[in-house]
């Protein structure tokens, strides 16, 4: 089977100005590095082919203004990606704060719990317990037994996990 895309593209976007190019987060930086150094330095006396291949650079590969996109997006490189790519501000504060919220929840999800598990003892008719629909019996959590009212408990009534 021959290595491919799943679906073909349009020809226009598989050469020239369209086509995709991958770039890694350390590209990113280097590139909104040099770019903020062209806008930052005045350069003056350059021969006229630097001149031109400069200022070509800069208006091909700079986003409007990278000393903004370096504050603001900080170390959050979807942020950078996004706004560097697209030029759209908006965009990069959008996706910087979507990443945020992916990565609290992601880290919510995959905290560890410590279970005490299941009680062992035997549940008699005139025990009443907690519902099913109750909170897991985790640590910290604490486990009370009642009696129906012609019964008394003798011993532990608490469990404390």
């Amino acid at each position: 089977m021959k290595s491919g895309p799943i679906y073909k593209t349009a020809p226009k976007y598989e050469s020239g100005v369209y086509r995709f190019h991958a770039i890694t987060g350390q590209a990113l930086n280097q590139r909104l590095q040099t770019c903020r150094d062209l806008q930052q330095q005045n350069i003056i006396n350059q021969q006229p082919l630097q001149s031109q291949l400069t200022e070509t650079f800069g208006l091909t590969q700079c986003p409007d203004n990278p000393s903004a996109i370096i504050s603001e997006c900080g170390d959050s490189v979807p942020c950078e990606y996004d706004y560097t790519t697209l030029n759209a501000k908006v965009l990069g504060q959008k996706i910087k704060e979507e990443w945020n919220v992916f990565t609290t929840e992601r880290a919510e999800a995959s905290r560890f719990y410590n279970s005490c598990g299941p009680i062992n003892i035997e549940y008699p008719e005139y025990l009443t317990k907690t519902s099913s629909m109750h909170s897991a019996y985790m640590q910290g959590d604490v486990a009370r037994f009642e009696c129906v009212q012609s019964h008394w408990i003798k011993g532990v009534h608490e469990y404390k996990c």
